[in-house]
């Protein structure tokens, strides 16, 4: 049965393939390339220059899918270890669904942080991992009557408690630990405003907010030493292949 295409917007387009527009607008060329690797895109433009563009994009088949699972680049070689670890972590992190902190994924490969570090690195630099997309939201400050923008991580965050002999214990059940989190993070950020009133500094505060919600999150839920971690944002593209073979 052949597959039907999906009209998006520029908009849409980005936030389906997880990027911002302003970094599409930049890299159009090379973005559109490279998704149509993994499907067909054709770009739809109006009549006038200020007219709408859409991109219809149909999924290829899995026949027609690059049988390479990772390429080089020009600007990252990568060795056949460092392939071989990328597609390691990229299955822990998407199939087995571990908490991806470089600890557990020096397990995965059987090395150290350091070479986790560099794995990361070039995942990032040949767009395989991808920054976490974030939503402009807005909060009112009752104290000032001022209503104040911020941006949020869209995303799923993984709970895990550090035990005390150092093992990492991945947190199933996350919905009552993550609306406790935000309760009690808008809790001190609130305080904090109210003590510091025109000198608080939001880069300080959120990261005070962030230690104690913790803290108060290991006291309501008996953890030892509980933290959290943003979920991998994965490009479409390695993400297909990861999943097709395994």
């Amino acid at each position: 049965m052949a597959k039907l295409a999906k009209r998006y917007s520029t908009n849409e387009l980005c936030a389906f393939k997880g990027v911002t527009p302003a970094y599409f607008r930049k890299n159009s060329e090379k973005l559109l390339n490279k998704w149509r690797k993994t499907d067909y895109i054709e770009v739809i433009k109006g009549p006038h220059s200020n007219s709408t563009t859409y991109y219809d994009v149909t999924p290829k088949d899995e026949n027609e899918l690059p049988k390479v699972l990772l390429e080089s680049s020009s600007e990252v070689e990568l060795t056949k270890n460092s392939e071989k670890q990328i597609e390691l972590i990229l299955k822990a992190v998407l199939i087995d669904r571990i908490v991806p902190i470089q600890s557990e994924l020096s397990k995965v490969i059987g090395k150290g942080i350091g070479t986790v570090k560099n794995r990361v690195k070039e995942m990032k630099e040949l767009g395989i991992k991808l920054p976490t997309p974030t939503v402009l939201e807005t909060d009112y400050d009752e104290e000032t009557g001022e209503i104040i923008e911020y941006e949020r991580k869209d995303c799923y965050w993984f709970y895990y408690d550090t035990l005390l002999n150092g093992n990492i214990k991945k947190i199933i059940e996350t919905s009552e630990v993550h609306n406790a989190f935000g309760k009690f993070y808008k809790q001190q950020i609130a305080y904090l405003k109210s003590i510091h009133g025109a000198k608080y500094d939001s880069n300080i505060g959120n990261g005070l907010a962030n230690n104690f919600a913790l803290k108060q999150l290991d006291k309501k839920f008996s953890f030892n030493s509980i933290n959290r971690v943003a979920e991998w944002n994965v490009s479409e593209e390695f993400e297909k292949k990861i999943c097709g073979k395994y």
